[in-house]
């Protein structure tokens, strides 16, 4: 019964590791302190930084976050922890180690355990770059229709003034 038992817990270990190290999005659990409990190995394909990196270095994460979204990120951890705050969600890029760039979507959440106890926070990070650039492609193809069309617009009342002129001074 106790050997049924032991291979049970690896089987069910197992089933959860598979789960978890195999997720798309950059997992991650904070402890109440906000040391890191688990990273995922999804960070390494988006960031290029393994698990390890992450939970060792605790100023990684901010490191690698673009200057101009890191103080929004900052004023985001100090409420991070706060039990009776529900999920909250924003925005970011990071900086990979090879240098480019990746926007991410961050949402996170109270993680509770057994009798309500507050475990810390769990954390969803998705790689949202080709997201971001096909809206900055809208953006841009906009911006050019709306020029064309002001520069039509512009073009017609040019065209009408001068065959009013020319209509006039013929009549």
């Amino acid at each position: 019964e106790r050997k049924q038992a032991e291979n049970a817990l690896v089987d069910s270990e197992e089933k959860f590791r598979t789960l978890v190290d195999w997720t798309y999005d950059w997992e991650t659990w904070l402890d109440p302190q906000s040391n890191i409990v688990y990273c995922s190995p999804s960070c390494e394909r988006i960031t290029g930084f393994r698990p390890e990196d992450f939970i060792t270095d605790s100023n990684l994460l901010i490191r690698i976050i673009h200057p101009d979204d890191r103080q929004n990120y900052v004023d985001h951890q100090q409420t991070v922890h706060n039990e009776l705050i529900g999920p909250l969600s924003m925005e970011y890029r990071v900086i990979a180690c090879d240098g480019s760039e990746h926007w991410i979507e961050h949402i996170c959440r109270p993680l509770f355990g057994k009798d309500n106890y507050y475990l810390g926070r769990r954390v969803s990070n998705r790689d949202i770059t080709e997201r971001k650039r096909a809206e900055e492609a809208i953006r841009e193809r906009e911006q050019k229709e709306n020029m064309l069309t002001k520069t039509i617009h512009t073009m017609q009342i040019d065209i009408a003034r001068d065959l009013h002129d020319t209509v006039g001074q013929n009549i």
